[in-house]
C-alpha cells in the first residue's frame, strides 16, 4: 500500500522533472532524448508499483507516429514557420535555441511512447 502511494507521489515529480529537462535543454544538458527517458522511468515505476497498464500499445504507436510527424513538420516547413513561432532570440530565454524547443518536444514524445511500449511488452509477459 506505501508503494502505491509513494509511486503515485513520486511519478509527479518525475514528470515535471523530465519536462524540466526537455524545455529548457537546449541551454542546459538535456533534450528530448533525455527528458522522454525520465517520463518513460516515472511510468515504469507505476508500472511495477501497481501493476496497471494505462495504455493499449495502439494508441503508444498512434502517439509515437504523430510525434514523428510533428518533427517531420519541423524539419521541412521550418524555415517558413520559423519567424512567426520563434520572434525573439535573447540569450538564455526560453525561446533562445529557434525551434529547438519543439524539437525536444516531440523527441520527448517519441522516446517516452517508444520506452512505454518496451516496458508495456515487458509487463504484458509478466
Amino acid at each position: 500500500m506505501l508503494e502505491k502511494i509513494t509511486s503515485k507521489l513520486l511519478i509527479i515529480f518525475i514528470i515535471i522533472f523530465g519536462l524540466n529537462i526537455t524545455l529548457f535543454g537546449h541551454l542546459t544538458p538535456g533534450g528530448g532524448f533525455q527528458g522522454g527517458a525520465i517520463i518513460a522511468t516515472g511510468v515504469a515505476l507505476v508500472f511495477i508499483a501497481m501493476g496497471i497498464k494505462f495504455w493499449s500499445e495502439r494508441t503508444l504507436n498512434i502517439v509515437k507516429a504523430l510525434g514523428g510527424l510533428g518533427i517531420g513538420f519541423l524539419v521541412f516547413f521550418g524555415l517558413f514557420f520559423r519567424t512567426p513561432l520563434v520572434g525573439s532570440q535573447e540569450v538564455f530565454k526560453l525561446w533562445s535555441g529557434d525551434y529547438i524547443v519543439f524539437l525536444n518536444i516531440f523527441c520527448t514524445i517519441i522516446v517516452t511512447s517508444g520506452l512505454i511500449l518496451i516496458i508495456y511488452s515487458m509487463v504484458e509477459k509478466e
